[in-house]
């Protein structure tokens, strides 16, 4: 059987694999000399950084800008930045361009950047990172916070239960999570932590102060119980006397937990869920 391609089709084909084989990489277009660069904070806009370009080709360009590759400043007590959408970016002969990026903070340890100049050096972050980030494209998510807790998770370590915002469903999160675990090894977390904000109101900066801890943990009842609800430290001392509910008929019943953490030192803690007589119902770690 034979197959044959018409003119126009094979010519729309030819162009279009001409196209893709045109653009570079970021890293591509450094190495080769193509572009110069620097980037620099402008806290107006969800996108955050603006990025510099000069195109030092007498010829087109067209430039793929990776997720998860960091900015780094030349002030060291400055954030980098974290680009967290890929970007293709396209110039003419020897054009100057500037473009935004979606990009946000590398390094919750230090300033916020959203106003500062002069990012002028670049690398790739670690393939977890990159990999992850792929995946939230993928999935189309749109929240900046999502992002920048997921950015500190890799950079900083962040607990992985600190990730979690209003604006992205459920379900998206929990691929998110269940990928960023099953590839670290790590049980996924039943609670969620949450933070106070920064006293300047950015959230690209992190105070590091807990505020509370939430969960809603399903039981299976045997008989009507009244229910009481406790932390208690690493050594068994009770500290938190966190609720009770009376009447709870027998069945599955899904037990709503609040706890204020920001009177609690860091470390480990277990939440019990005692019945009328003491005897333990559900017990639960958490991390602070």
């Amino acid at each position: 059987m034979k197959i044959v391609l018409s003119a126009a089709l094979l010519v729309s084909t030819l162009v279009c694999a001409g196209n893709i084989a045109a653009a570079e990489s970021f890293e591509e277009a450094l190495r080769s000399k193509t572009i110069e660069f620097e980037a620099v904070g402008d806290g107006k806009y969800d996108a955050k950084m603006k990025l510099k370009l000069k195109n030092r080709k007498k010829t087109k360009a067209k430039i793929e800008l990776e997720a998860g590759r960091f900015f780094y400043p030349d002030d060291k007590t400055i954030q980098p930045f974290v680009v967290y959408r890929p970007a293709l970016i396209s110039m003419d002969p020897e054009e100057e361009k500037t473009v935004w990026v979606f990009a946000r903070c590398g390094n919750s340890g230090l300033g916020g950047n959203y106003l500062a100049t002069g990012f002028r050096r670049t690398q790739m972050g670690m393939p977890e990172l990159v990999s992850i980030l792929g995946l939230m494209n993928d999935l189309e998510v749109s929240s900046p916070q999502l992002y920048q807790q997921v950015i500190w998770h890799y950079t900083n370590n962040h607990k992985v239960s600190a990730i979690h915002c209003l604006a992205t469903s459920k379900d998206t999160q929990r691929e998110i999570i269940h990928a960023i675990c099953s590839r670290k090894g790590m049980r996924i977390p039943w609670y969620r932590t949450y933070y106070k904000p920064a006293e300047n109101g950015n959230d690209m900066e992190f105070s590091g102060i807990p505020d509370r801890i939430e969960a809603d943990v399903e039981l299976v009842l045997s008989k009507t119980s009244d229910l009481q609800i406790q932390l208690v430290d690493a050594e068994g001392k009770s500290v938190m006397f966190v609720g009770s509910l009376l009447m709870q008929p027998a069945g599955v019943r899904k037990v709503p937990i609040r706890i204020d953490a920001a009177t609690l030192a860091a470390g480990k803690y277990t939440i019990k869920v005692l019945d009328q007589n003491g005897s333990m119902i559900d017990s639960r770690e958490i991390e602070v």
